[in-house]
């Protein structure tokens, strides 16, 4: 069975960055992390339940996006090029 807690680098390769990056985000609060006897630490459970939340937020976000983006393409009924107007006589 996996350890329960990781070290900078078994937090870097579950959530597939480097450890720098994974050091800054729990140093910059991000991460769930804890400082403890020089070196930062992490609950494996935390790190999943962090990333399936970030993972829901940007679903979500680009779900709006998407939709936003269609309305703004979608043309309005009798939009586009004006017709020409040909004069009788």
């Amino acid at each position: 069975m996996a350890s329960e807690t990781l070290d900078t680098k078994g937090a870097a390769e579950l959530l597939h960055v480097s450890e720098k990056l994974t050091a800054k985000m729990a140093r910059e609060g991000e991460l769930p992390a804890v400082w403890l006897a020089g070196q930062w630490l992490f609950i494996r459970h935390e790190l999943i339940s962090w990333l399936t939340k970030k993972a829901r937020e940007e679903q979500r976000f680009r779900r709006e996006q998407a939709l936003a983006m269609a309305d703004i393409e979608r043309p309005t009924r009798g939009a586009g090029r004006p017709r020409k107007v040909h004069a009788v006589g």
